[in-house]
């Protein structure tokens, strides 16, 4: 055969090679990206179908979803349920949330209006404050939220200020205090009237005032090679004493001002709620709401000055490392199941304030059940245990009792009676679902 006869045979050939590789390259192409990278855009990724097939309808999605009316506060979030026993996420959609959170800080017009009559019926509404009721009022319209989570003991989910609380530094020597009373206030105008104690307590001791309030003194520059925290920190710990008032008398209300000085060693003198012993250790504080006047006050501290072995019973726990009720006051505010988790097992019926009990509290503020505990079955709850003896936890239960645990679960929408009256019925998952939470160290 001819050279001109080959090329004739051969270019045929050729031509079919030039379309069908691109074409046949192309098709492995689309193959990898359907059906090998693209998990999601088909019901099946054929890797080996006979041994591997995954459906989308298999990737799990989360009970809850959860629109946050505002950026203080976020926690994080555990869609698959891993932390918590209920898988939650958030939504930027308020249209799709099944619980909206409304933070006082960033919705306090919200806070005094109806219920928005845009939300469905079955969404359920829920009041977060770290701030105080006297100074915002978030409690004032009570109709308008199923759920509370602020710093009340007695709330649906307690977010108190313990979580500033440290007992690790070690007070500096008496001799290297060189002041007897610290004050550190801005807000001149509280309503509680703090400032114009102060300004008679000044009378009678010597007061160092360092914030906008009656200010008196400047911050050595030896305390402030750091920043704003840190310098006010090294001016506490060379105090004897610290003011601790707050700007209101609400319950409850206890913030940073007390834990700071226990912190760095110089003994609080608190004047706000009446629950003080609740929030820190034993014989820690010194409360000015039981003194008849400030002069009284003065006077005790006079007394405390002079006399070491006095003063120094005040820092004892620091040894001891007894905190008393002060443990279950941190407990909601250093463990993932605070906040919007322990929220929605308490929807559920999955968890209860585990401290009621103790603290004696019968009436909870929630704004949705005001007798929760007659209504409620204390055993169908999860509880804390002692760890080690020392800190507070919680257990999540097996994968396996987990999946019936929640299976059982009830939830309610009804802000009249959300809590089922699980002890006087004989509903019977409520009685599966105790047999599953019977495991948990009881502490009440």
């Amino acid at each position: 055969m001819s050279h001109q006869q080959k090329k004739k045979v051969l270019r045929p050939l050729q031509r079919v090679c030039y379309i069908s590789i691109p074409f046949f390259l192309i098709l492995i192409y689309c193959y990898y990206a359907l059906f090998i990278t693209n998990q999601f855009s088909g019901t099946f990724i054929f890797l080996d179908y006979s041994v591997y097939v995954i459906s989308v309808q298999d990737i799990p999605k989360p009970e809850f979803l959860v629109y946050h009316q505002g950026f203080n506060y976020i926690d994080p979030v555990d869609p698959k349920g891993e932390r918590c026993l209920v898988s939650w996420d958030y939504t930027k959609d308020i249209r799709k949330a099944h619980v909206i959170v409304y933070n006082v800080l960033d919705n306090r017009g919200e806070l005094m209006r109806p219920r928005d009559s845009s939300l469905r019926p079955d969404q359920v509404t829920v009041v977060e404050s770290m701030e105080s009721a006297t100074n915002y009022h978030f409690d004032s319209n009570q109709n308008s939220f199923n759920y509370t989570m602020d710093y009340r003991l007695t709330s649906d989910v307690p977010i108190p200020y313990a979580e500033y609380f440290s007992s690790s530094e070690k007070p500096i020597n008496l001799s290297q205090k060189v002041g007897l009373v610290a004050a550190f206030i801005s807000n001149c105008g509280a309503s509680n009237g703090r400032t114009n104690y102060v300004r008679e307590l000044m009378n009678y001791i010597k007061v160092d005032s360092y914030g906008r309030c009656l200010n008196n003194a400047h911050v050595p520059s030896e305390w402030s090679n750091g920043g704003r925290d840190s310098t006010k920190e090294k001016a506490i710990s060379h105090y004897k004493f610290t003011l601790s008032f707050e700007n209101s008398d609400d319950d409850d209300y206890v913030t940073e001002k007390l834990y700071q000085p226990l912190r760095f060693g110089s003994v609080p003198i608190f004047r706000g709620c009446k629950q003080v012993e609740d929030f820190a250790p034993p014989n820690s504080v010194i409360d000015a709401n039981k003194f008849a006047s400030p002069e009284e006050l003065a006077k005790y501290l006079h007394y405390l000055d002079k006399n070491d072995t006095a003063y120094n019973e005040y820092l004892e726990w620091k040894n001891t490392g007894n905190l008393g009720s002060l443990v279950k006051a941190r407990f909601f505010r250093d463990r993932f199941e605070y906040g919007v988790c322990a929220l929605l097992e308490r929807m559920k019926n999955l968890w209860i304030n585990p401290y009621l009990i103790d603290w004696k509290r019968k009436v909870n503020t929630s704004l949705g059940c005001v007798k929760c505990l007659d209504d409620f079955d204390l055993s169908l709850r999860r509880t804390p245990f002692l760890k080690n003896g020392t800190s507070t936890s919680y257990t999540l239960p097996k994968a396996s009792i987990r999946g019936k645990l929640i299976e059982t679960a009830s939830f309610t929408t009804n802000r009249d009676s959300p809590i089922k009256k699980s002890s006087k019925s004989q509903d019977k998952k409520l009685i599966v679902a105790n047999k599953f939470l019977s495991f948990f160290s009881p502490v009440i």
